[in-house]
């Protein structure tokens, strides 16, 4: 990749990022989910794909205006595959959230009508361990 393609990569990276508004957490010490779902249109792959992001909170809260407006911009831009997506979600909301837990998931129907594809990807930080919490 050019230099010149590594500073567009990361001007979109920013324009993404930057629209991920976020508030203090006012319940920091406590650990709780945070769920957001919507469905999501992404050229070249879906018309209707389910998004959900389930999230445990440490410092910072997204904002959850700022989500729709996410996801518009997601949609503008042509996706390899749904793995792509549900990897870069992941990446721009675990740098500008850093929760303890996230969890991203994409579910959509395959050609053919008979079949879902669902990629699920998570992440957490390395001393956070409480994993009953994700069961109940």
């Amino acid at each position: 990749m050019g230099a010149l393609a590594v500073l567009e990569n990361f001007g979109e990276i920013d324009r993404r990022r930057s629209i991920l508004e976020t508030s203090r957490n006012p319940k920091s010490r406590l650990d709780y989910t945070i769920g957001l779902e919507r469905r999501l249109s992404v050229p070249g792959l879906a018309e209707n794909i389910q998004l959900t992001v389930r999230y445990i909170p440490d410092i910072f809260v997204l904002n959850t205006e700022s989500f729709d407006e996410y996801c518009a911009l997601l949609a503008e831009k042509e996706w390899e595959s749904l793995e792509a997506v549900t990897g870069t979600i992941i990446d721009d909301f675990n740098n500008e959230l850093i929760p303890r837990w996230i969890e991203v998931s994409l579910k959509t129907r395959l050609p053919g009508g008979e079949t879902d594809y669902e990629v699920v990807m998570d992440d957490r930080q390395p001393s956070w361990t409480r994993q009953a919490l994700l069961t109940s």
